[in-house]
């Protein structure tokens, strides 16, 4: 959700901006290009660690502690997370007479803390990438519409949204906008 506020009032939007069919092409309209990487949260192979402490292999230990990308680097990037497991009830893996079935409740675990594991994976499996460019530009209007990048020197082929921009009032044009 985008938080949208104005002098008198605010609220939350699912999408803001529009795409007014905007392209920045080499050759055309780009005057400087600059790319920023953050690997700090990458990772392509983790450690997860769930509910007291327990492990992927915890019932089977032949299986591997570890969930690898499929995504992988010539530097492996691991590290160790916990997650928390408080949706599982240890409550709805009991007989008639309230005795825990560990083994089941133990299987819901492990289960829960692989599909965890594998979306946290998904969501840091590439570095968080900012590009900042000078362009002549007229169309784009506010934080949110969507442009579209072609810069063929950079393998650069992608659409994207408006995070920020420069907006020069007295020349009436943008004068860097950052994606």
């Amino acid at each position: 959700a985008h938080f949208i506020r104005d002098n008198f009032s605010f609220g939350l939007r699912k999408q803001i901006g529009v795409d007014t069919g905007v392209t920045i092409r080499y050759r055309k309209n780009i005057k400087d290009i600059t790319c920023e990487e953050n690997w700090d949260d990458v990772v392509t192979e983790i450690l997860p660690v769930g509910k007291d402490s327990i492990l992927l292999n915890e019932l089977d230990p032949l299986r591997s502690v570890y969930i690898k990308s499929t995504t992988q680097y010539l530097v492996p990037y691991t590290k160790t997370v916990s997650f928390t497991q408080d949706e599982i009830n240890p409550e709805n893996f009991t007989d008639g007479e309230g005795n825990l079935d560990e083994t089941q409740y133990k299987t819901a675990l492990i289960e829960n803390l692989a599909q965890q594991a594998l979306n946290y994976l998904e969501e840091n499996k590439k570095p968080k990438i900012t590009y900042t460019l000078s362009a002549h530009l007229e169309e784009i209007t506010d934080i949110g519409d969507i442009v579209a990048v072609i810069h063929e020197p950079l393998n650069i082929n992608l659409t994207a949204s408006v995070i920020g921009f420069d907006y020069d009032c007295i020349l009436k044009k943008y004068k860097q906008i950052i994606f």
